[in-house]
This record gives C-alpha cells, structure tokens and sequence, in this order.
C-alpha cells in the first residue's frame, strides 16, 4: 500500500541474469521500499494487464517515460548535463517539454542549458555522508562513473583506488570480498553505489554505501497529489 492505494512497481528487469534474473534496478527498488510489489517483464503491456487484474490501483514505471505504448497520468523524467556522446540512452533534451517534472540527476548545468524556468524542476544528487573520516576504494559498476567520483572528490573524500565494471556488471562475491580485505589494509573503506550493493546481499564487512539523496523532497508530495 501507498497512501493507502495498492501500488505496484512495473519494470522490464534491465540487467537480468542467470545469477539474478531480477536486475540490479528492480532489486534496488525492492530494498528502498520493502514490501513494494514488482512486476517484472520485458513485455511491459503483459505487466499492465496482470497489474489491473489484481487490483492495482496505482502503477509506477521504471523507465517508462519513452515507452509510447502507453501514456501515464504524470511524468517525471530525469536528466543530466551529459550529452548524449558521453551518456547513450538519455532523452533528447526537446523531451522536456513534455515531462510534468524533470528531475536533475547529473552535473550543475542542465537548467541554463534546458531545463529553463520548468516549474516541476528538482534536483537529486549523492550526498555527502563520509564514511568515519576514512579514505576509500571505489567499486561501482554504473553507466557515468567519473560524475560520482568528481562529486566525492569535490567535497573532499579521499579516493584512493576505483575498480569499474560494465553498467549493469559485477565482480563474483569472493572477489569484492578480497577487494574489501585489500582495502582494510590500506586503512581504506570498500564503497560502493546501492545499485551494485543489492548484487551482495550476503556481503558484510569492511563496506560503505553511497547513497542519493532529493534536496527538497516536498515533490514527492506534489507528484502524487497529481497524479490521484
């Protein structure tokens, strides 16, 4: 329940595996909203249709924005001052105009360049939550690794060492494991993204978890009382 709707999350399980036929997204949704009821199907109509014929009264899609087989009652589209050269797979920028709310994901610029005056404009970023004073190692495997280093570095944190893998990628257990152990003894914390984070649940140990966080989170509010 959301507010006392019966709500469901459709995604088209981006990321799957043999190992976790989930996805990485889905899964972190899952573990940022506990209880939440997913619908995962590569066929997104077919999760529509199972959606409704039990009941649901709200459905949220995830990445559902260029998806023109459907329309939503409200839009919200994220963006980034990366163009589409450094970041494929984003939205033009004319999208915009057809957003109800743009959320601000990536980068300082996007408002002079774009986004203009939009009156449903938010920002999300990583906050700033150093772990205990440490330096780190850097595991992440995401699409634009180099904006979550350069916001950290900004902001003082010390990133000794960064390990990437593909979007969407991993390294097995046992070697994040190692990669923990080996930054104990360079006196360092393992951090990583929430987003590679749900690929380890039995992972414990020597690990920091970076996080995102919405400057005025009063939009949340907003979105909803648009869309019932």
């Amino acid at each position: 329940m959301l507010r006392g709707l019966k709500t469901a999350v459709i995604s088209r399980g981006y990321g799957s595996s043999e190992t976790n036929p989930l996805g990485d997204e889905p899964l972190e949704i899952i573990s940022m909203v506990p209880g939440v009821f997913l619908f995962v199907d590569p066929d997104r109509m077919k999760s529509i249709r199972k959606a409704e014929e039990q009941g649901f009264e709200l459905l949220i899609f995830d990445d559902g924005f260029q998806n023109l087989k459907f329309k939503a009652k409200t839009t919200v589209l994220a963006v980034t001052d990366r163009s589409r050269a450094q970041v494929p797979y984003r939205d033009f920028d004319s999208e915009v105009r057809h957003a109800d709310w743009v959320l601000g994901t990536k980068g300082v610029t996007f408002r002079d360049r774009f986004v203009g005056d939009h009156r449903n404009f938010f920002r999300i970023e990583w906050s700033w939550d150093e772990p205990s004073g440490q330096p780190v190692w850097l595991y992440c495997g995401i699409g634009d690794p180099a904006e979550l280093v350069a916001f950290y570095r900004a902001r003082g944190l010390q990133i000794r060492k960064i390990i990437t893998v593909e979007d969407h990628g991993a390294l097995s257990l046992n070697n994040v494991k190692k990669l923990m152990d080996d930054a104990a003894r360079d006196h360092c914390v393992l951090a990583m993204t929430p987003k590679d984070r749900v690929k380890f649940p039995t992972l414990e140990g020597n690990l920091k978890v970076l996080h995102r966080t919405i400057r005025n989170r009063d939009w949340i509010d907003a979105v909803f009382k648009s869309t019932l």
